[in-house]
């Protein structure tokens, strides 16, 4: 697989539309409401960061905001490591962190590199959600529209530092679906 997908650590079943997975996530794990974000604030940030944000990630936000959740599982659910997704940032914290960086250490296989390079995480990601212990997940950096993204995962403690997580957005939230029990 391209792009370091050869070893994802959430891999779904065939599921359902976007948007029955998407309610189902929020039914199952959001403790409190989202801040409301529109199509315009979400375009704002796109062109102050030079991204675009994967359509999929752009119908949650709009649909539900920067909803809180708390997935509360183990994090050796399979042998693997599948950490808690604690909540979706507001754009005032994606810019914020992006602009802070954090240097690191990233494999050559999730940035197509020929070997592993030092650099800010977020000149290649940007974080969307947060994981547990200030760990983020991430999509890649792109200008290029796309209906949806590989998720990545920056944890600070655990090297490599930045390993992908699963195909897209959609199948990382049907994973906690069907693997996680809720609230």
């Amino acid at each position: 697989m391209r792009g370091g997908m050869d070893k994802l650590f959430f891999v779904a079943s065939k599921r359902p539309s976007r948007a029955e997975v998407h309610r189902r996530f929020v039914e199952r794990f959001a403790y409190s409401s989202g801040r409301q974000v529109t199509v315009e604030r979400i375009e704002e940030v796109e062109k102050e960061l030079g991204i675009v944000v994967p359509k999929a990630y752009s119908e949650f936000l709009c649909r539900y905001g920067c909803v809180g959740v708390k997935t509360e599982m183990a994090l050796k659910y399979d042998g693997q490591y599948h950490p808690d997704l604690d909540g979706f940032f507001v754009f005032e914290h994606v810019v914020e962190v992006v602009r802070t960086g954090w240097n690191t250490i990233i494999p050559a296989g999730v940035i197509g590199a020929e070997s592993d390079i030092e650099a800010d995480v977020f000149e290649y990601f940007v974080p969307f959600a947060e994981a547990e212990c200030a760990n983020y997940f991430l999509f890649r950096r792109t200008s290029a529209a796309a209906d949806d993204l590989p998720v990545y995962l920056f944890d600070h403690e655990i090297e490599p530092n930045v390993a992908a997580m699963a195909e897209s957005f959609d199948e990382l939230l049907w994973w906690y679906v069907e693997n996680v029990q809720g609230n």
